[in-house]
């Protein structure tokens, strides 16, 4: 079965769409990739193999690349000719840490199955390269796995129940036993050649093509973040009294109507109409409204932060008055449950389309869409079974993953089958329910409620020592100066 090709006209629609991800004027690696999603990123590596191919990147291996939706439903492929035949094919797995060996074999294992249903691109396996993009990186493990995966995957003792558990997960799958699939992917395996694309290599291709980096990463300025903390750093924070309040109030309602207006994002008071008008006409307003919406959504992401670290820290306390013996599977899940939670409730609150899409992308870490515990439980189960005692640790990894590695650990020795550490956590999860019950009220309590940011005149702030160092190197480098 041949995939059909999206057209390029849909692909050049959705590039023109593409909402940059600001990063720092100077990055040029360590690009936030997994910010990106799961839809840009396609499109990104669509783009770099598209320009690979005009720079001769790939002579004698491809000479047409076309994205097509996965036959899985799930994502899109970037898929790789050569004199009309599919050579290759590019997995995307957007997670924003590095991945593990059962993900990566899972990811594998689904796109060839799909083919030996009938449902994927028809290619000559002999002759065929097949990519996985890894934004977040790979561990030790996996990176051992991919260097030869054929032979460790056909080696793997595991390999049985993944391909039962993707054959039970996909109603396409169905006509596949799992006898008769491991015995294609018998014959199948040993041909297959795997290569990883990973941050480095992207990084690479990208400082080479800087064109295409501006697509999807706003490169020419300093982040909001930068200029926020430059801003904040010369206030002192303070309660608003009633009588401030209210004479902010009464500033406002001063204005007649024809000069008070909004868009939205950002209300306009005393401003004469012509003077917005003259600049709606221009992309001024536009350049105005997409630096308020980075301020807005630095807080946002400030507030994210901030409700993680509080979830870290009241689930760390309060989990000491659970029952000694509930397992370490449960109270690994606690942080991303509660977290999940409160965070989707400060997202429908301040009802911010950046920060949702920043959550959905999987690019930040404990944050599971509706706060799935089904699916908190699948990855902390994954995470256990890949859990190696005999590997040393990461040598970057912070306090609190060496922790989680030695809570994994220890769950792995307790139940020595995936079946019997999901009955375990069931059970200890039930006995959370009060120390659940504790974190969520201390959480309520430092949740923001409909907040609302007024930003007024920075000159009519008290302490213009600390900002005017700042105002002046602003007004530099207007004036093109350093």
């Amino acid at each position: 079965m041949a995939l059909q090709p999206i057209p390029e006209s849909r692909i050049e629609r959705e590039l023109a769409k593409m909402l940059q991800i600001p990063v720092a004027y100077n990055t040029v690696r360590n690009l936030p990739y997994g910010e990106l999603g799961q839809r840009r990123l396609e499109l990104l590596l669509y783009v770099l193999f598209q320009r690979g191919l005009e720079n001769s990147w790939f002579p004698g291996e491809f000479d047409k690349v076309m994205l097509a939706t996965a036959p899985s439903g799930v994502g899109r492929l970037v898929l790789l000719e050569y004199k009309k035949q599919l050579r290759g094919a590019v997995l995307v797995r957007p997670r924003p840490g590095p991945l593990h060996t059962p993900e990566m074999a899972r990811e594998l294992l689904r796109f060839l199955l799909f083919q030996l249903a009938g449902h994927g691109p028809e290619f000559n396996a002999r002759d065929f390269q097949l990519f996985l993009a890894a934004p977040g990186g790979v561990n030790e493990g996996a990176a051992s796995f991919a260097a030869d995966f054929s032979q460790h995957m056909a080696k793997e003792a595991r390999l049985p129940y993944w391909v039962s558990e993707l054959i039970d997960s996909h109603a396409r799958l169905e006509g596949l036993s799992p006898e008769g699939a491991l015995a294609q992917l018998e014959e199948l395996l040993p041909l297959l050649h795997l290569e990883l694309i990973l941050p480095a290599h992207i990084d690479r291709r990208l400082a080479e093509t800087p064109d295409l980096k501006s697509i999807f990463f706003g490169v020419e300025m300093v982040t909001s973040e930068q200029v926020l903390r430059q801003i904040v750093s010369g206030f002192s924070l303070k309660a608003l009294e009633d009588g401030e309040a209210q004479q902010l109030v009464e500033r406002l309602e001063k204005w007649p109507a024809e000069s008070r207006m909004g868009l939205g994002l950002i209300n306009f008071f005393g401003y004469p109409r012509e003077f917005l008008q003259s600049i709606a006409s221009s992309d001024k307003l536009r350049s105005i409204l997409i630096k308020g919406a980075e301020f807005k959504t630095e807080i946002d992401y400030a507030v994210v932060a901030f409700l993680h670290e509080k979830a870290v820290f009241y689930s760390n306390v309060l989990l000491g008055d659970a029952p000694e013996d509930v397992g370490d599977l449960a109270r690994l899940a606690v942080v991303p449950y509660v977290f999940s939670r409160f965070v989707i409730k400060y997202v429908k609150d301040a009802d911010s389309k950046a920060l949702q899409e920043l959550l959905q992308s999987g690019q930040r870490v404990d944050f599971y869409d509706n706060a799935d515990l089904e699916a908190i439980l699948a990855d902390l189960l994954d995470q256990v079974e890949d859990a190696d005692a005999a590997a040393p640790p990461p040598a970057n990894a912070s306090p609190r993953q060496l922790k989680r590695l030695e809570a994994a650990l220890r769950a792995q020795k307790a139940n020595s089958t995936r079946e019997a550490r999901a009955q375990r956590f069931q059970e200890d999860w039930a006995l959370l329910k009060p120390v659940l019950a504790a974190i969520d009220k201390r959480m309520l309590q430092v949740l923001p409620r409909h907040p609302v940011i007024v930003l007024d005149d920075l000159s009519s702030s008290e302490p213009r020592a600390g900002l005017a160092p700042w105002i002046k190197r602003f007004r530099s480098r207007l004036s093109g100066g350093h």
